[in-house]
């Protein structure tokens, strides 16, 4: 910050500053938030109030970081995903805003199996498999948050991922997730493993959901995403292969095997694989295709269903 951070800066001239330095209002809060715990109402009410020079250095330094081209949430080493905190740093791809979409999709199947007659597994619980994991978001998610949505299910996650650094700090996000929600948390099972490969045998022919956000960038398109995306955000976890596809196309390929009579699969794809990828769906034996889309009205989920006769 300015010669003045010796001594400290108020939190108005903090603020003023770094904006001006990001560039960006919203992303100088979020900085400002995390290194000083001092909320966005505080400008207001207490403009006064002395950032000390350490937090000071703190958040000049995590500006540079961004300045340099680092995504801020891997600067700030956590970042908000529906209603979790999670720990953000390079072994995984940073949460986004449409893969919030994906859970609250996945939810709604889950509710509407759960209403559904006849649909509800004979016994135990209603199983949810997904698949590359990564930070843990959607899995953490869709069990901290079915517990008070559907009430009457006994929702249990697999969360599988094939790199063990992912699943290192997906287990990391799980420990957070165990000292606010306990039982949440119980519910999880991390399992490390390409696919349905993680997935052990016994769950053939039992999962009510499979869920996914899989890498659906094609080689050619990872040289035209931004470079805070290419340099920092795991290559592998990001690009399927030539076409773009290929993992979406094993994910629903396998659905048939693991999915139980009416269960359900949900996908995030992106918008331009939505008709290649529904009409993988069809051809896989599923049922019930549709594409659904996100808040800007972008297809990004494929929704589907095995149908009530099992294609064994």
């Amino acid at each position: 910050m300015t010669a003045t951070c010796a001594r400290g800066q108020p939190l108005v001239d903090v603020f003023r500053e770094a904006a001006g330095r990001m560039g960006s209002r919203s992303s100088a809060w979020w900085l400002v938030e995390a290194i000083t715990g001092a909320a966005r109402t505080d400008a207001v009410s207490d403009p006064a109030r002395i950032v000390p020079p350490g937090e000071c250095r703190r958040i000049a330094e995590a500006i540079a970081r961004v300045g340099s081209g680092e995504p801020l949430q891997y600067v700030l080493g956590s970042w908000g995903f529906r209603r979790l905190d999670l720990i953000c740093d390079r072994r995984a791809l940073i949460p986004r805003p449409e893969t919030e979409t994906l859970v609250e999709v996945a939810l709604r199947e889950l509710s509407a199996l759960g209403a559904s007659a006849g649909e509800v597994p004979a016994r135990g619980a209603t199983v949810v498999a997904d698949l590359g994991t990564g930070t843990g978001a959607v899995a953490l998610s869709l069990s901290a948050e079915s517990a008070s949505l559907l009430a009457g299910l006994d929702v249990q996650v697999l969360a599988t991922d094939l790199d063990s650094g992912a699943l290192a700090l997906a287990r990391e996000n799980l420990a957070c997730l165990a000292r606010g929600d306990p039982a949440a948390a119980a519910r999880v099972a991390l399992l490390e493993g390409s696919w349905y490969g993680a997935v052990p045998s016994l769950y053939e022919g039992s999962l009510s959901l499979i869920v996914s956000n899989p890498p659906y960038v094609s080689e050619m398109e990872w040289s035209e995403l931004d470079p805070e995306v290419r340099n920092f955000e795991p290559l592998a976890a990001l690009v399927a292969g030539p076409e773009g596809t290929e993992a979406i196309e094993e994910i629903v390929t396998g659905a048939s095997r693991f999915l139980r009579t009416g269960g359900r699969l949900a996908v995030e794809i992106a918008p331009h694989q939505a008709r290649t990828v529904a009409a993988t769906a069809v051809a896989a034996g599923l049922v019930d295709v549709r594409i659904e889309k996100d808040l800007c009205g972008r297809d990004r989920v494929l929704v589907a269903g095995l149908a009530g006769v099992r294609r064994d």
